[in-house]
């Protein structure tokens, strides 16, 4: 009779697949709310105050019956399911092995091939230890890091000295450091973001002569997008992701699942839409000024619709998805089947393409915006031939204009599988675009504008980055003996950009005399054009286009 090992001993074939079947369900769901193991029972999940069967509705997981597995994975979503069939297969697997693997031939004692409940483990002499990669199926797990199981000298594995049952060392699996520093990460991105919006959005709104103009309206609620995106992901980051960081799966607010925490999801998801919405405007709005530029929009209330209400019409069908009274709604139902649990942070699946889309669709139509513009600058320039700086102004237009729009997010926009090695240096990197990129744009547009009222304006900035400069010398003074790599990366980062703002300091303290706002350019052709007025290295705006200087003025 052929005959497989687990940790708890040795069972026939089909009860061996049965029992570690059913196990895999256990130890990678201990906290689902539909299933469970009964106590002193391991070949059967059994239902339990849930929503999916009846109480005391019996399972027995068998991976070859296709009835049962539909059954058991109606409780999962696709996912989870994945994983779980992955465990189950990989234990027939394991059986298989060792069964057709001969008997241990060295000599002395050792401890016997088993499978553990996640792994399988060949023979190992006594006094060694076994090494298996770990399991892809293992919940943020890191395929490329080791489990270790060590066999004792007297031919038995080791055991855990609390439970008694055999323990293997899977700590290494979940590299809950680098979790760590994204979360680190984010929030001090967060709060550098809101350091320096809120303070250009006072300055934007304490000059008469800034805000009654409509692209500083524009500026400012993008700021305030940004600003409103940067509160909510600090308040999820410190409510819910560092949560269940530190405590156990159980005793989280993910887990308990209370209606705020969905509503903080809502809101994250909101703010994000707002932010593209607004990107999106911004481009729109420079891209109607170029190309009709005798039709000057005489208002822009129509945008506020628009950047705050448009995301409302994805995030409404999220929200009503709470709600089961209202069926007709195909994200419902996936809701209230399968990933109404956990915050709602479980992936929807294609669903999830009522969000994405239009914040794409934003992104792709600012990509439109930017080549025209390129497009009519480059038109502009071909006409000066022997103007040597016409072309590093097109490229310092182009600086200026992919943060602004939002362009840089192309370069995270496919996410790698978590199985590849460079997927933690991703997720840093993704973190510091998303988080940093109304940072970028606040300096810019600062800049962009500081020549021309660089009076009180600059004592006001001077004044407040002072002080932020002290209070972030003492914050990562005081991380320092907290954490490693989290200072490794932000060291990196931070002294290019502070060797940048100092350079950029001394830079425009020189050639402050050309304003940062939009200039009418007229053509012969009276062809108008619209660009950023970028410093020049003979400290003027030279126009690209035989003007005289009263037919400049400045464009709202």
């Amino acid at each position: 009779m052929e005959m497989c090992r687990n940790w708890e001993g040795v069972y026939q074939v089909d009860a061996f697949n049965i029992i570690s079947c059913t196990m895999c369900y256990f130890y990678l769901f201990q906290n689902s709310k539909e299933l469970k193991k009964p106590q002193f029972v391991n070949n059967n999940l059994v239902a339990y105050n849930g929503t999916v069967f009846p109480d005391h509705t019996f399972l027995y997981p068998n991976i070859n019956n296709k009835t049962i597995v539909n059954l058991i994975c109606r409780t999962l979503d696709e996912y989870d399911c994945h994983r779980w069939t992955s465990c189950c297969i990989n234990a027939q697997k394991c059986c298989s092995r060792q069964l057709s693997t001969g008997n241990y031939t060295g000599s002395g004692r050792y401890c016997p091939r088993t499978w553990d409940g996640f792994g399988c483990f060949d023979d190992t002499l006594a006094g060694d230890e076994t090494v298996i990669k770990c399991p892809e199926y293992i919940e943020h797990g890191n395929p490329y890091a080791d489990a270790v199981k060590n066999c004792n000298n007297n031919g038995t594995w080791f055991r855990d000295k609390i439970t008694g049952k055999e323990w293997t060392d899977y700590l290494g699996c979940v590299q809950i450091n680098e979790y760590k520093v994204l979360f680190q990460v984010g929030l001090i991105c967060n709060i550098i973001s809101i350091v320096l919006l809120v303070p250009a959005c006072v300055v934007f709104l304490y000059y008469r002569q800034l805000r009654v103009q409509q692209r500083i309206k524009l500026h400012i609620c993008l700021f305030v997008s940004f600003v409103f995106t940067s509160v909510v992901m600090i308040l999820w980051d410190v409510l819910v992701f560092n949560d269940r960081l530190t405590n156990a799966a159980a005793l989280t607010v993910m887990y308990q699942d209370p209606p705020g925490c969905r509503v903080l999801y809502i809101l994250t998801r909101y703010a994000l839409s707002t932010a593209y919405v607004w990107m999106f405007l911004e481009g729109f709005h420079l891209h109607r000024l170029i190309v009709k530029a005798f039709k000057v929009p005489k208002s822009i209330i129509h945008y506020h619709f628009i950047g705050w209400g448009f995301p409302v019409i994805p995030i409404y069908v999220i929200l009503i998805s709470g709600f089961p009274v209202i069926p007709i709604i195909a994200y419902t139902v996936i809701r209230i089947t399968r990933n109404d649990k956990n915050c709602w942070v479980n992936n929807a699946g294609d669903y999830e393409w009522i969000v994405y889309l239009p914040n794409l669709f934003c992104i792709a139509f600012n990509v439109f915006f930017l080549m025209n513009i390129l497009r009519i600058l480059m038109t502009q320039l071909q006409s000066h031939p022997n103007e040597p700086s016409n072309y590093r102004r097109a490229l310092k237009a182009t600086f200026i204009l992919v943060p602004l729009f939002g362009l840089q997010l192309f370069f995270i926009i496919y996410r790698p599988p978590s199985t590849w090695s460079g997927s933690f240096m991703y997720e840093v990197i993704s973190k510091i675009v998303n988080n940093l990129q109304s940072t970028v744009v606040a300096l810019i547009l600062y800049f962009s504008y500081i020549s021309e009222y660089s009076g009180s304006f600059n004592i006001v900035f001077f004044l407040y980055f002072r002080s932020t400069v002290v209070a972030l010398i003492l914050y990562f003074s005081y991380i320092s003996e907290y954490s490693g790599s989290f200072n490794i990366v932000f060291f990196l980062y931070f002294r290019g950009t502070v060797v940048a703002l100092i350079l950029y300091f001394s830079y425009i303290s020189g050639y402050s005399g050309c304003g940062g706002s939009f200039n009418i350019l007229f053509h012969e052709r009276r062809m108008i054009f619209v660009l950023y007025c970028m410093y020049n290295s003979d400290n003027a705006c030279v126009e690209l286009a035989p003007v005289n200087k009263s037919t400049s003025f400045k464009l709202d």
